[in-house]
Protein backbone atom coordinates (compact mmCIF):
# COMPACT_ATOMS: atom_id res chain seq x y z
CA UNK A 1 0.00 0.00 0.00
CA UNK A 2 2.71 2.59 0.62
CA UNK A 3 4.84 1.78 -2.39
CA UNK A 4 1.46 2.47 -4.13
CA UNK A 5 1.00 5.82 -2.69
CA UNK A 6 4.34 6.75 -3.64
CA UNK A 7 3.16 5.91 -7.24
CA UNK A 8 -0.24 7.83 -6.82
CA UNK A 9 2.78 10.75 -5.57
CA UNK A 10 4.64 10.62 -8.39
CA UNK A 11 1.82 10.73 -10.95
CA UNK A 12 -0.12 13.55 -8.76
CA UNK A 13 3.58 15.51 -9.26
CA UNK A 14 3.35 14.95 -12.76
CA UNK A 15 -0.05 16.09 -13.60
CA UNK A 16 0.91 19.22 -11.72
CA UNK A 17 4.26 19.65 -13.24
CA UNK A 18 2.44 19.43 -16.65
CA UNK A 19 0.08 21.44 -16.34
CA UNK A 20 2.92 24.51 -15.16
CA UNK A 21 4.81 23.54 -17.95
CA UNK A 22 1.32 24.37 -20.55
CA UNK A 23 0.65 27.39 -19.29
CA UNK A 24 5.05 28.58 -19.18
CA UNK A 25 5.31 27.76 -22.47
CA UNK A 26 3.92 30.08 -25.16
CA UNK A 27 1.55 29.84 -27.98
CA UNK A 28 3.20 28.08 -31.16
CA UNK A 29 6.71 27.81 -29.36
CA UNK A 30 6.93 24.04 -29.76
CA UNK A 31 8.14 23.51 -32.82
CA UNK A 32 5.90 22.27 -35.19
CA UNK A 33 3.28 23.20 -33.04
CA UNK A 34 1.56 25.85 -35.22
CA UNK A 35 1.22 23.42 -38.70
CA UNK A 36 0.17 20.90 -36.74
CA UNK A 37 -2.87 22.55 -34.81
CA UNK A 38 -3.15 24.46 -38.12
CA UNK A 39 -3.83 21.03 -39.75
CA UNK A 40 -6.15 19.75 -37.11
CA UNK A 41 -8.77 22.98 -37.53
CA UNK A 42 -8.84 22.62 -41.08
CA UNK A 43 -9.67 18.75 -40.53
CA UNK A 44 -12.53 19.78 -37.98
CA UNK A 45 -13.34 22.33 -39.75
CA UNK A 46 -13.30 20.81 -43.44
CA UNK A 47 -14.10 17.15 -42.39
CA UNK A 48 -10.96 16.38 -44.46
CA UNK A 49 -7.13 17.00 -44.66
CA UNK A 50 -5.92 19.18 -47.32
CA UNK A 51 -4.47 18.08 -50.49
CA UNK A 52 -0.50 16.99 -49.11
CA UNK A 53 0.45 19.10 -52.80
CA UNK A 54 -2.05 20.73 -53.95
CA UNK A 55 -3.65 22.66 -51.01
CA UNK A 56 -0.51 24.26 -48.96
CA UNK A 57 -2.44 26.25 -46.85
CA UNK A 58 -3.32 27.56 -43.28
CA UNK A 59 -6.85 28.26 -41.81
CA UNK A 60 -7.01 31.92 -41.96
CA UNK A 61 -7.73 32.32 -37.94
CA UNK A 62 -4.23 30.50 -37.22
CA UNK A 63 -2.51 33.02 -39.83
CA UNK A 64 -3.94 35.70 -37.70
CA UNK A 65 -3.05 34.38 -34.22
CA UNK A 66 0.48 33.77 -35.46
CA UNK A 67 1.02 37.67 -36.23
CA UNK A 68 -0.87 38.59 -32.79
CA UNK A 69 1.69 36.23 -31.20
CA UNK A 70 4.53 37.51 -33.22
CA UNK A 71 5.71 34.06 -34.61
CA UNK A 72 7.65 34.12 -37.99
CA UNK A 73 6.58 31.01 -40.51
CA UNK A 74 9.77 30.82 -41.68
CA UNK A 75 11.30 29.94 -38.48
CA UNK A 76 13.78 33.01 -38.42
CA UNK A 77 16.34 32.76 -35.45
CA UNK A 78 15.52 33.99 -32.29
CA UNK A 79 11.88 32.75 -33.28
CA UNK A 80 10.42 34.47 -29.72
CA UNK A 81 9.86 38.01 -29.68
CA UNK A 82 7.05 38.39 -26.88
CA UNK A 83 3.35 38.38 -27.16
CA UNK A 84 1.60 41.64 -28.21
CA UNK A 85 0.59 43.79 -25.36
CA UNK A 86 -2.84 42.91 -25.88
CA UNK A 87 -2.60 39.71 -27.63
CA UNK A 88 -5.68 38.63 -25.74
CA UNK A 89 -7.96 40.69 -26.69
CA UNK A 90 -6.99 40.49 -29.97
CA UNK A 91 -7.75 36.76 -29.87
CA UNK A 92 -10.86 37.38 -28.19
CA UNK A 93 -11.92 39.65 -31.50
CA UNK A 94 -11.08 36.76 -33.98
CA UNK A 95 -13.97 36.49 -36.52
CA UNK A 96 -15.42 33.32 -36.26
CA UNK A 97 -15.87 32.98 -40.18
CA UNK A 98 -11.76 32.81 -40.19
CA UNK A 99 -11.90 29.05 -39.34
CA UNK A 100 -13.70 28.38 -42.36
CA UNK A 101 -11.67 30.37 -44.44
CA UNK A 102 -7.61 29.62 -45.92
CA UNK A 103 -4.40 31.87 -47.02
CA UNK A 104 -1.70 29.92 -48.78
CA UNK A 105 1.08 29.30 -46.88
CA UNK A 106 4.61 27.90 -48.29
CA UNK A 107 5.84 27.14 -44.83
CA UNK A 108 2.43 25.16 -43.86
CA UNK A 109 4.42 21.66 -42.94
CA UNK A 110 2.96 18.28 -41.89
CA UNK A 111 0.91 17.61 -44.64
CA UNK A 112 2.38 14.58 -45.27
CA UNK A 113 2.09 13.20 -41.80
CA UNK A 114 -0.01 10.34 -41.15
CA UNK A 115 -3.78 10.84 -40.01
CA UNK A 116 -3.66 9.08 -36.56
CA UNK A 117 -3.04 12.01 -34.40
CA UNK A 118 -5.23 14.50 -35.86
CA UNK A 119 -8.26 11.88 -35.44
CA UNK A 120 -7.69 11.86 -32.14
CA UNK A 121 -7.43 15.48 -31.70
CA UNK A 122 -10.24 16.85 -33.67
CA UNK A 123 -13.13 15.94 -31.16
CA UNK A 124 -11.70 17.35 -28.21
CA UNK A 125 -10.66 20.75 -30.77
CA UNK A 126 -14.75 20.46 -31.78
CA UNK A 127 -15.47 20.36 -27.25
CA UNK A 128 -13.11 23.27 -26.98
CA UNK A 129 -15.43 25.85 -28.51
CA UNK A 130 -15.34 29.16 -30.06
CA UNK A 131 -12.66 30.50 -28.46
CA UNK A 132 -9.24 29.97 -30.15
CA UNK A 133 -7.41 29.94 -26.57
CA UNK A 134 -10.22 27.04 -25.16
CA UNK A 135 -9.36 25.33 -28.41
CA UNK A 136 -5.93 25.43 -28.77
CA UNK A 137 -5.34 24.73 -25.20
CA UNK A 138 -7.77 21.55 -25.03
CA UNK A 139 -6.19 20.47 -28.09
CA UNK A 140 -2.76 20.66 -26.09
CA UNK A 141 -3.91 18.94 -22.70
CA UNK A 142 -4.35 15.47 -24.97
CA UNK A 143 -0.78 15.27 -24.70
CA UNK A 144 -0.67 16.29 -20.96
CA UNK A 145 -2.91 12.86 -20.31
CA UNK A 146 -0.72 11.30 -22.67
CA UNK A 147 2.39 11.73 -21.02
CA UNK A 148 0.58 10.78 -17.74
CA UNK A 149 0.01 7.32 -19.03
CA UNK A 150 3.25 7.22 -20.42
CA UNK A 151 4.78 7.07 -16.95
CA UNK A 152 2.68 5.05 -16.01
CA UNK A 153 3.49 2.68 -18.20
CA UNK A 154 7.23 2.79 -17.57
CA UNK A 155 6.31 1.93 -13.74
CA UNK A 156 4.41 -1.21 -15.32
CA UNK A 157 7.18 -2.28 -17.62
CA UNK A 158 10.16 -1.31 -15.51
CA UNK A 159 8.28 -2.88 -12.45
CA UNK A 160 8.00 -6.05 -14.38
CA UNK A 161 11.61 -5.84 -16.02
CA UNK A 162 13.32 -5.57 -12.43
CA UNK A 163 10.87 -7.15 -10.52
CA UNK A 164 11.22 -4.07 -8.17
CA UNK A 165 8.96 -1.60 -7.43
CA UNK A 166 11.17 1.11 -6.16
CA UNK A 167 13.27 0.74 -9.63
CA UNK A 168 9.37 0.63 -11.40
CA UNK A 169 9.42 4.28 -9.02
CA UNK A 170 12.73 5.53 -10.42
CA UNK A 171 12.63 4.39 -13.90
CA UNK A 172 8.68 6.11 -14.41
CA UNK A 173 10.63 9.30 -12.45
CA UNK A 174 13.38 9.77 -14.79
CA UNK A 175 10.46 9.59 -17.69
CA UNK A 176 8.22 12.24 -15.70
CA UNK A 177 10.45 14.49 -15.35
CA UNK A 178 12.63 14.16 -17.95
CA UNK A 179 13.05 18.31 -19.29
CA UNK A 180 12.94 18.19 -22.80
CA UNK A 181 10.17 15.34 -22.88
CA UNK A 182 8.23 17.44 -20.22
CA UNK A 183 8.59 20.91 -22.99
CA UNK A 184 7.10 18.92 -25.87
CA UNK A 185 4.69 17.11 -23.70
CA UNK A 186 2.07 19.93 -23.40
CA UNK A 187 2.66 21.29 -27.11
CA UNK A 188 0.33 20.16 -30.03
CA UNK A 189 2.61 17.41 -31.37
CA UNK A 190 2.12 13.86 -32.61
CA UNK A 191 5.82 12.72 -30.82
CA UNK A 192 3.86 12.17 -27.20
CA UNK A 193 1.52 9.43 -28.71
CA UNK A 194 4.11 8.06 -30.59
CA UNK A 195 5.95 7.68 -27.66
CA UNK A 196 2.51 6.07 -25.71
CA UNK A 197 1.94 3.54 -28.32
CA UNK A 198 5.68 2.59 -28.39
CA UNK A 199 5.87 2.11 -24.65
CA UNK A 200 1.84 0.65 -25.23
CA UNK A 201 3.62 -1.58 -27.48
CA UNK A 202 7.18 -2.88 -25.87
CA UNK A 203 5.13 -3.17 -22.27
CA UNK A 204 2.81 -6.09 -24.28
CA UNK A 205 5.50 -7.57 -25.67
CA UNK A 206 7.04 -7.43 -22.35
CA UNK A 207 3.89 -9.64 -20.72
CA UNK A 208 3.87 -11.64 -23.90
CA UNK A 209 0.27 -10.47 -25.22
CA UNK A 210 0.87 -10.76 -28.38
CA UNK A 211 -1.93 -10.11 -30.53
CA UNK A 212 -3.03 -6.66 -28.73
CA UNK A 213 1.18 -5.66 -29.34
CA UNK A 214 0.36 -6.38 -32.88
CA UNK A 215 -2.68 -4.23 -32.97
CA UNK A 216 -0.77 -1.20 -31.82
CA UNK A 217 1.95 -1.37 -33.62
CA UNK A 218 -0.10 -1.69 -36.87
CA UNK A 219 -1.84 2.14 -35.06
CA UNK A 220 1.41 3.38 -34.74
CA UNK A 221 2.07 3.44 -38.28
CA UNK A 222 -0.77 5.64 -38.33
CA UNK A 223 1.20 8.07 -36.23
CA UNK A 224 4.55 8.26 -36.88
CA UNK A 225 6.00 6.58 -39.88
CA UNK A 226 8.97 5.90 -37.80
CA UNK A 227 7.11 3.51 -35.64
CA UNK A 228 6.83 0.93 -38.97
CA UNK A 229 9.72 -0.66 -36.92
CA UNK A 230 7.11 -1.62 -34.37
CA UNK A 231 5.70 -4.52 -36.58
CA UNK A 232 8.88 -5.44 -37.57
CA UNK A 233 9.94 -6.13 -34.12
CA UNK A 234 6.94 -7.76 -33.20
CA UNK A 235 8.16 -10.35 -36.17
CA UNK A 236 11.17 -11.62 -33.04
CA UNK A 237 13.64 -13.93 -34.88
CA UNK A 238 11.99 -12.97 -38.14
CA UNK A 239 13.19 -9.59 -38.14
CA UNK A 240 15.62 -9.37 -40.67
CA UNK A 241 13.76 -11.43 -43.19
CA UNK A 242 10.65 -9.38 -42.25
CA UNK A 243 12.62 -5.89 -43.31
CA UNK A 244 14.27 -7.29 -46.50
CA UNK A 245 10.86 -8.24 -47.74
CA UNK A 246 9.37 -4.63 -46.85
CA UNK A 247 12.59 -2.67 -48.34
CA UNK A 248 11.84 -5.11 -51.61
CA UNK A 249 8.02 -4.52 -51.38
CA UNK A 250 8.01 -0.89 -51.38
CA UNK A 251 11.12 -0.22 -53.79
CA UNK A 252 8.92 -2.22 -56.86
CA UNK A 253 6.34 0.06 -56.19
CA UNK A 254 8.64 3.17 -55.52
CA UNK A 255 7.81 4.16 -58.99
CA UNK A 256 4.27 2.61 -59.38
CA UNK A 257 2.42 4.78 -56.44
CA UNK A 258 4.81 8.00 -57.89
CA UNK A 259 2.97 7.89 -60.82
CA UNK A 260 -0.16 7.89 -59.36
CA UNK A 261 0.33 10.47 -56.65
CA UNK A 262 1.30 12.69 -59.91
CA UNK A 263 -2.39 12.03 -61.47
CA UNK A 264 -5.55 13.37 -60.09
CA UNK A 265 -6.86 10.60 -58.70
CA UNK A 266 -8.10 11.45 -54.81
CA UNK A 267 -8.28 8.01 -53.74
CA UNK A 268 -4.98 7.12 -54.21
CA UNK A 269 -3.66 9.89 -52.51
CA UNK A 270 -5.71 9.39 -49.32
CA UNK A 271 -4.29 5.75 -49.12
CA UNK A 272 -1.22 6.64 -50.18
CA UNK A 273 -0.50 9.12 -47.07
CA UNK A 274 -2.47 7.53 -44.62
CA UNK A 275 0.04 4.29 -44.81
CA UNK A 276 2.71 6.02 -45.59
CA UNK A 277 3.51 4.62 -48.62
CA UNK A 278 4.97 7.48 -50.85
CA UNK A 279 7.79 7.87 -47.99
CA UNK A 280 8.80 4.51 -47.43
CA UNK A 281 9.00 3.15 -51.07
CA UNK A 282 11.67 6.39 -52.03
CA UNK A 283 13.53 5.24 -48.62
CA UNK A 284 13.88 2.03 -49.67
CA UNK A 285 14.46 2.59 -53.69
CA UNK A 286 17.06 5.13 -52.63
CA UNK A 287 18.51 2.37 -50.34
CA UNK A 288 18.50 -0.39 -53.38
CA UNK A 289 19.96 2.02 -55.39
CA UNK A 290 22.86 2.85 -53.19
CA UNK A 291 23.58 -0.95 -52.42
CA UNK A 292 23.60 -1.80 -56.14
CA UNK A 293 26.05 1.02 -57.42
CA UNK A 294 28.00 0.62 -54.49
CA UNK A 295 27.79 4.28 -53.28
CA UNK A 296 25.90 2.97 -49.77
CA UNK A 297 29.56 2.86 -48.17
CA UNK A 298 31.33 6.14 -49.72
CA UNK A 299 27.81 8.07 -48.99
CA UNK A 300 28.31 6.87 -45.20
CA UNK A 301 31.62 8.05 -44.78
CA UNK A 302 30.52 11.31 -46.46
CA UNK A 303 28.09 11.84 -44.28
CA UNK A 304 29.60 10.92 -41.03
CA UNK A 305 32.83 13.28 -41.98
CA UNK A 306 30.61 16.02 -42.73
CA UNK A 307 27.71 16.04 -39.63
CA UNK A 308 29.60 13.71 -36.96
CA UNK A 309 30.63 16.49 -35.05
CA UNK A 310 27.91 18.76 -35.11
CA UNK A 311 25.83 15.71 -34.12
CA UNK A 312 27.94 15.16 -31.04
CA UNK A 313 27.40 18.76 -30.36
CA UNK A 314 23.99 18.83 -30.80
CA UNK A 315 21.91 15.40 -29.85
CA UNK A 316 22.89 15.40 -26.35
CA UNK A 317 21.74 19.49 -25.29
CA UNK A 318 18.77 18.83 -27.51
CA UNK A 319 17.53 15.67 -25.82
CA UNK A 320 17.86 16.75 -22.01
CA UNK A 321 16.37 19.99 -22.73
CA UNK A 322 17.24 23.24 -25.51
CA UNK A 323 13.17 24.77 -25.51
CA UNK A 324 11.25 26.98 -27.63
CA UNK A 325 12.64 26.36 -30.96
CA UNK A 326 15.86 24.83 -30.07
CA UNK A 327 17.28 28.08 -28.49
CA UNK A 328 16.89 28.05 -24.37
CA UNK A 329 19.24 25.51 -23.25
CA UNK A 330 19.80 24.60 -19.49
CA UNK A 331 22.75 25.36 -18.32
CA UNK A 332 26.04 24.08 -19.43
CA UNK A 333 27.12 22.66 -15.69
CA UNK A 334 23.15 20.84 -16.03
CA UNK A 335 24.43 18.72 -18.92
CA UNK A 336 27.53 17.97 -17.20
CA UNK A 337 25.99 16.76 -14.35
CA UNK A 338 23.71 14.34 -16.17
CA UNK A 339 26.92 13.39 -17.94
CA UNK A 340 28.53 11.88 -15.06
CA UNK A 341 25.21 10.32 -14.25
CA UNK A 342 25.37 8.21 -17.28
CA UNK A 343 29.34 7.39 -16.74
CA UNK A 344 28.59 5.76 -13.44
CA UNK A 345 25.94 3.79 -15.24
CA UNK A 346 28.64 2.75 -17.87
CA UNK A 347 30.89 1.66 -15.36
CA UNK A 348 27.76 -0.22 -13.06
CA UNK A 349 27.16 -2.03 -16.79
CA UNK A 350 30.94 -2.79 -16.99
CA UNK A 351 31.04 -4.09 -13.58
CA UNK A 352 28.19 -6.33 -14.09
CA UNK A 353 29.52 -7.94 -17.56
CA UNK A 354 33.10 -8.31 -15.81
CA UNK A 355 31.48 -10.37 -12.87
CA UNK A 356 28.82 -12.11 -14.66
CA UNK A 357 28.19 -11.96 -18.41
CA UNK A 358 25.79 -9.47 -20.60
CA UNK A 359 22.12 -10.11 -18.76
CA UNK A 360 19.67 -12.02 -20.91
CA UNK A 361 16.98 -9.94 -19.25
CA UNK A 362 18.31 -7.10 -20.85
CA UNK A 363 19.31 -8.01 -24.33
CA UNK A 364 15.34 -6.98 -25.86
CA UNK A 365 15.48 -3.66 -24.41
CA UNK A 366 19.26 -2.87 -25.43
CA UNK A 367 18.24 -3.90 -28.99
CA UNK A 368 15.09 -2.25 -29.07
CA UNK A 369 17.48 1.24 -27.90
CA UNK A 370 19.95 0.45 -30.79
CA UNK A 371 17.38 0.04 -33.39
CA UNK A 372 15.49 2.67 -33.02
CA UNK A 373 18.67 4.83 -32.68
CA UNK A 374 19.92 3.03 -36.18
CA UNK A 375 16.20 4.05 -37.42
CA UNK A 376 16.65 8.11 -36.75
CA UNK A 377 20.39 8.18 -38.52
CA UNK A 378 18.82 6.12 -41.51
CA UNK A 379 16.50 8.97 -41.71
CA UNK A 380 19.03 11.79 -41.61
CA UNK A 381 21.20 9.89 -43.93
CA UNK A 382 18.36 9.30 -46.26
CA UNK A 383 17.74 12.70 -46.19
CA UNK A 384 21.51 13.84 -46.55
CA UNK A 385 22.14 11.40 -49.64
CA UNK A 386 19.01 12.42 -51.44
CA UNK A 387 19.19 16.19 -51.37
CA UNK A 388 22.95 16.65 -50.46
CA UNK A 389 21.40 18.61 -47.08
CA UNK A 390 21.57 18.56 -43.81
CA UNK A 391 18.38 17.90 -41.87
CA UNK A 392 19.91 17.75 -38.29
CA UNK A 393 18.83 14.95 -35.64
CA UNK A 394 17.14 16.56 -32.72
CA UNK A 395 17.14 14.56 -29.48
CA UNK A 396 13.78 14.04 -29.31
CA UNK A 397 13.60 11.77 -32.12
CA UNK A 398 14.90 9.28 -30.05
CA UNK A 399 11.72 9.89 -27.28
CA UNK A 400 9.73 6.60 -28.59
CA UNK A 401 12.58 4.46 -26.81
CA UNK A 402 12.94 6.61 -23.61
CA UNK A 403 11.66 3.91 -21.21
CA UNK A 404 13.89 1.36 -22.52
CA UNK A 405 16.57 3.96 -22.80
CA UNK A 406 16.01 4.90 -18.86
CA UNK A 407 15.87 1.07 -18.24
CA UNK A 408 19.69 0.81 -19.48
CA UNK A 409 20.52 4.16 -17.19
CA UNK A 410 18.40 2.81 -13.67
CA UNK A 411 20.06 -0.82 -14.77
CA UNK A 412 23.93 0.37 -14.45
CA UNK A 413 23.05 2.56 -11.48
CA UNK A 414 22.00 -0.23 -9.48
CA UNK A 415 25.07 -1.95 -9.32
CA UNK A 416 26.24 1.08 -7.09
CA UNK A 417 23.49 2.03 -5.08
CA UNK A 418 20.74 -0.15 -3.27
CA UNK A 419 17.08 0.13 -4.82
CA UNK A 420 15.44 1.90 -2.33
CA UNK A 421 17.94 4.34 -1.94
CA UNK A 422 18.31 4.53 -5.82
CA UNK A 423 14.65 5.51 -5.97
CA UNK A 424 14.54 8.05 -3.84
CA UNK A 425 17.65 9.45 -5.19
CA UNK A 426 16.30 9.61 -8.27
CA UNK A 427 13.16 10.85 -7.57
CA UNK A 428 14.89 13.88 -6.06
CA UNK A 429 17.25 14.56 -9.18
CA UNK A 430 14.57 14.57 -11.54
CA UNK A 431 12.46 16.33 -10.11
CA UNK A 432 15.46 19.17 -9.37
CA UNK A 433 16.26 18.55 -12.96
CA UNK A 434 12.77 19.48 -14.06
CA UNK A 435 12.45 22.71 -11.67
CA UNK A 436 16.08 23.91 -13.47
CA UNK A 437 14.08 23.15 -16.89
CA UNK A 438 10.63 25.16 -15.75
CA UNK A 439 13.56 28.09 -14.30
CA UNK A 440 15.20 27.94 -18.15
CA UNK A 441 11.37 28.38 -19.75
CA UNK A 442 10.76 31.39 -17.25
CA UNK A 443 13.71 32.84 -18.18
CA UNK A 444 13.76 32.69 -21.61
CA UNK A 445 9.27 33.75 -22.57
CA UNK A 446 8.60 35.36 -19.13
CA UNK A 447 5.32 35.34 -17.49
CA UNK A 448 2.86 35.77 -21.04
CA UNK A 449 -0.18 36.11 -19.32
Amino acid sequence: MRKNKWLLLLLLAVLIKSLIWLVMTPIFQVPDEPSHFSLIEFMAEFGRRPHPRREVVTPAEVSQVAKIVNFNWQITHPVWQGYSADWRNQLLELPQASRQQVVANEFQSSLKRPPGYYWLAMPVYWFGGSEFLTRFFSVRFINVVIHFLTVWLAFLISKKVFNSANLGFAVAALVGFQPMLSFFSVGVHYDPLAIFLTSLFVYLMAVKKQFPALMISLTGVLVKPDLIILPLVWLGKRFWLGIVGLLALFAFVARPFNALIQGRVTAYDQLIYLLNINEYSEASLLLWQKLSSGQLIADGISYLEITGKMHLAQIFPWYWGTFGWLEAPLPAGVFTAIKVVILVSVLGWIKYIHHHRFPRKMIFWFGFCLLQAALVIANDFQFFTSRGEIYGIQGRYFFPAIIPQMLLLIFGLRQWIEDKVLAYSIFGLSFLLNLVGLITVFRYFGWVW
